[in-house]
């Protein structure tokens, strides 16, 4: 009949064949302790640790503690064995993985104390390793990320009297940890295209450019150029003065390169964020791609009467900007001023003379 309501249809089968009756509550699932050892205590038959670099760690730990030194005998997935390296002395651990403990690890032969005598404390010994101190100071890191090295080994060494681990390996260290709070670079790059396309997947009117370089590898690429400008910058820019600076900076970090930047200013004098671009270098061909991206992006919202930018005394920003289209009716769209701070110093650079430098910027403001 025509009129006949159709049976409901449940649109997945978690909706009739979830119930009840075969869903396991894991409220009453046992987990035992993660650890039973804590930083400073000494080691002991039974004791519990939640994984193999864990036990690592606590043997490190004791050994620096009581400034003795052992070998690993035998280290597999599935058990760690450790002796002193004073064949008289007999002190012994073996910690094994106990898959039916959720994985943990216990030790399960303890022979101790050391009964060796202590052969003195090495400035830098090998016990103290970068991954060591990294899990050491990642806490402090994690509140404060600029902590200088300087800090980071004077903390190492009041904790582990003694012993004073190198600068450079402190300075490792907190490269090892900062990796491991935000990624390391490698990572960082490779996800690099999916944060580009979450902006866009956020804002369709986030504009999103990048210039890739082929490789031997077939489905390997190398960045070369990406600019970035997002939708709420772009929409904004009608409201603000019709002029915008763009410089560039240094990148430090294991991949070098610059950010380039472009700024424009709103009513209220405030910097107005507009566009980003990170390039391999300053040179006439980044900056000609770069403000290709800023005209496709704000060429919509570019007044009648053309913009103004401003920059430092680059060449390719020069040949970059007297290439920039003109309007329909010939006039130009874009006017090139230098930036005066550049000028009064390139002005001190060639005379030397901060009189005149302050001349040369009392001049400029005057104009």
């Amino acid at each position: 009949m025509e009129n006949t309501i159709p049976a409901y249809a449940p649109p997945a089968l978690s909706f009739s064949a979830n119930t009840w009756e075969n869903m396991v509550d894991p409220s009453h699932v046992e987990i035992p302790f993660v650890s039973t050892w804590r930083e400073g205590m000494n080691l002991w038959k039974g004791l519990t640790f939640a994984n193999k670099v864990k036990v690592q760690r606590a043997l490190v730990s004791c050994a620096l503690n009581e400034n003795k030194h052992f070998m690993i005998t035998r280290s597999t997935t599935k058990k760690l064995c450790a002796k002193c390296v004073d064949e008289s002395c007999k002190w012994y651990v073996c910690a094994v993985l106990k898959p039916n403990l959720h994985g943990l690890w216990i030790v399960t032969v303890y022979v101790g104390p050391h009964t060796c005598i202590p052969t003195g404390v090495r400035n830098d010994g090998r016990m103290m390793t970068c991954n060591f101190i990294a899990a050491d100071i990642l806490q402090k890191l994690c509140e404060d990320h600029t902590t200088p090295v300087k800090y980071l080994r004077s903390m190492i060494e009041s904790k582990y009297q003694g012993h004073k681990p190198s600068y450079y390996k402190v300075w490792d260290a907190k490269q090892k940890a900062i990796g491991k709070m935000f990624g390391n670079w490698e990572e960082s790059y490779q996800r690099l295209q999916k944060l580009l396309m979450a902006y866009i997947d956020q804002d369709s009117t986030t504009q999103v450019f990048y210039r890739t370089k082929p490789t031997s590898e077939d489905d390997t690429v190398i960045l070369h150029y990406v600019y970035w400008s997002f939708g709420p910058s772009i929409a904004g820019f009608k409201y603000c003065k019709p002029v915008i600076s763009i410089d560039g900076t240094h990148l430090y970090g294991k991949y070098q390169g610059k950010l380039l930047v472009a700024m424009a200013t709103d009513a209220n004098n405030k910097v107005f964020p507009l566009a980003f671009a990170v390039v391999d270098c300053e040179s006439g061909s980044s900056w000609r791609w770069f403000l290709k991206c800023l005209r496709d992006t704000i060429g919509h919202v570019i007044p009648d009467e053309g913009i103004c930018i401003i920059s430092d005394r680059h060449l390719g920003i020069k040949n970059a900007i007297a290439n920039w289209p003109r309007g329909e009716d010939g006039r130009p769209r874009v006017f090139h001023r230098y930036c005066l701070r550049h000028v009064a110093s390139n002005f001190n650079t060639h005379y030397q003379n901060s009189t005149l430098k302050s001349a040369a910027l009392k001049a400029g403001y005057a104009t």
